[in-house]
């Protein structure tokens, strides 16, 4: 006798991010009959954020790509700059290209559909769960992939990466729009590393950011970054297109999997030194909808635990040695070849850019003290 199904959705997904349109996105191409639900709190899809990052390889949105720079122009500490090439292509991604593309793919499916509402409950049974929505109703699902942002506490040496960007039109022409500058800077006698990123889409229209790694949240980059950009173009040489603005946990965290049928994404495929998160959430994409479809299982994300490691002494080291947080990030430019730096920052070393890493990175001291420190604590 033929077992009776409880439930009349195969995917519900939480979410209509990066993360949960990808997935649905990629699941739209294999071959199943599965029912796909989405459900968003998000009543309207707009340019809210750009998603920015190294494509090691090609992906399924590079015809969302607005712009790509292949070297960076990196301010030193004091009045001096260095121009360094790869050949690996920074992408400039905008999400509302990205949020078209998959919506009007999903539009003409039969078998996939977003559902605005929001969740107030999820609860997961043997063999399927249940999902209390705020207007009332219940949806049952044989899977859940819960990709919605969550509350997260992190302690230190793990922090917060905090940013501010807005993206303007300047009545001054940008003299190099080949180039993606970058600056390491110190405010507030506080040590902490502060980073501006200078991206000309052309040559009048520029994303500035404001980026900072704190041990919270903050929000002070807002008027630091508009009283910078008001020093470099001028009060009136320049009008806001849009702004954005987010705070990313820089730290190791572990994805929940209560039985077999629930998954609750905290964002583990973000290393918790670069914050990079695009690529990676393709690759589990990909990953994850080929193993919904073949062999009906759930694949979290993971990041392999070596580079955590890594990732932990570093940050470690900053927490111990603040003053020397600003020389450390900028050796790793400067000491290292890009194209080794940006494999490791994407989650695709081989051993000999590991080797080149622990190598030629500076000062070697303090990061053997954190590491006997680890090891004897």
């Amino acid at each position: 006798m033929l077992k009776k199904k409880i439930y009349d959705i195969d995917i519900l997904i939480l979410g209509g991010g990066c993360s949960g349109l990808s997935l649905a996105y990629y699941l739209s191409f294999l071959p199943n009959n599965l029912n796909i639900l989405i459900i968003e709190n998000k009543k309207l899809y707009y340019n809210d954020k750009t998603w920015c990052g190294w494509r090691i390889k090609n992906h399924a949105f590079i015809n969302c790509c607005k712009k790509t720079w292949y070297n960076i122009k990196i301010k030193k500490e004091k009045n001096s700059y260095s121009i360094i090439n790869f050949s690996i292509p920074y992408e400039y991604i905008l999400s509302i290209l990205f949020y078209k593309k998959i919506i009007n793919r999903i539009k003409i499916l039969q078998n996939i559909k977003i559902y605005n509402n929001k969740i107030l409950n999820i609860k997961e049974y043997n063999e399927y769960v249940s999902i209390k929505l705020n207007n009332g109703e219940y949806k049952i699902a044989h899977w859940v992939i819960d990709t919605l942002p969550k509350k997260i506490k992190i302690n230190l040496p793990w922090k917060w990466q905090n940013f501010f960007g807005i993206e303007l039109y300047s009545n001054k022409k940008y003299s190099k729009p080949s180039l993606m500058n970058f600056y390491i800077n110190k405010y507030l006698k506080s040590n902490k590393l502060n980073f501006i990123y200078i991206l000309p889409i052309n040559k009048n229209q520029i994303l500035f950011e404001w980026t900072n790694f704190y041990k919270k949240k903050n929000l002070y980059i807002k008027k630091l970054l508009i009283y910078y950009i008001n020093i470099v173009l001028g009060i009136y040489n320049y009008k806001i297109l849009r702004k954005e603005t987010g705070h990313i946990p820089m730290a190791y965290i572990i994805n929940k999997k209560k039985l077999k049928n629930l998954a609750k994404i905290y964002g583990c495929y973000i290393r918790p030194s670069t914050g990079y998160s695009f690529n990676e959430i393709q690759n589990w994409a990909i990953k994850c909808a080929y193993n919904l479809s073949i062999n009906k299982k759930i694949i979290i994300p993971k990041v392999p635990y070596f580079l955590i490691f890594l990732d932990y002494i570093y940050m470690k080291t900053n927490e111990f040695f603040p003053k020397n947080s600003l020389l450390l990030y900028n050796n790793i430019f400067y000491k290292i070849k890009s194209n080794t730096f940006i494999k490791f920052f994407t989650n695709n070393p081989n051993i000999i850019d590991i080797f080149n890493i622990l190598f030629f990175l500076k000062p070697k001291s303090i990061l053997l003290y954190t590491f006997i420190m680890i090891l004897f604590k």
